[in-house]
């Protein structure tokens, strides 16, 4: 289910999405391009890929857009993978999740994701994450130069 990789020097905003519910990623896709929003993203549908992705030297995606509730590896480990390993730090995850019990998102903060959301259940509500992202994460921040 991972699409091609993007080299870590494209100028390119390269989004990981890393969920294991198809109709979400397809969703997230749809809601994307009705917006005219289309940079490259790579989906993969369990924690253990995800580590063994995000394991790679040369990955270092603009923007992580992380469930927690994955097969194999939660998605916690892999936050706290990510978190931990100097060279992965600095990518911005968003937790996207369909639990939005305290504890979840206390924990998602408390190992350093930068945003808790919950999954959308409509279209609209998937336009509108689509068009945040862009906004925010690709427009309104500066984030720090990808070649850590």
């Amino acid at each position: 289910m991972e699409n091609p990789v993007v080299p870590a020097n494209s100028t390119k905003g390269v989004i990981l999405f890393v969920d294991d519910n198809p109709a979400d990623y397809h969703m997230f896709i749809e809601s994307m391009n009705r917006i005219d929003f289309k940079p490259p993203v790579t989906w993969i549908d369990n924690g253990d890929k995800a580590l063994q992705y995000l394991s790679r030297k040369t990955v270092n995606p603009t923007l992580i857009i992380l469930d927690l509730n994955l097969p194999g590896v939660h998605g916690h480990t892999v936050l706290k993978y990510l978190k931990t390993e100097r060279e992965k730090r600095k990518i911005p995850v968003i937790i996207f999740s369909s639990s939005d019990r305290k504890r979840d998102i206390e924990l998602s903060y408390q190992n350093y994701a930068n945003s808790y959301v919950k999954k959308p259940d409509n279209l609209e509500a998937y336009l509108a994450f689509a068009a945040e992202i862009r906004s925010y994460w690709f427009g309104t921040v500066n984030l720090p130069d990808r070649d850590i």
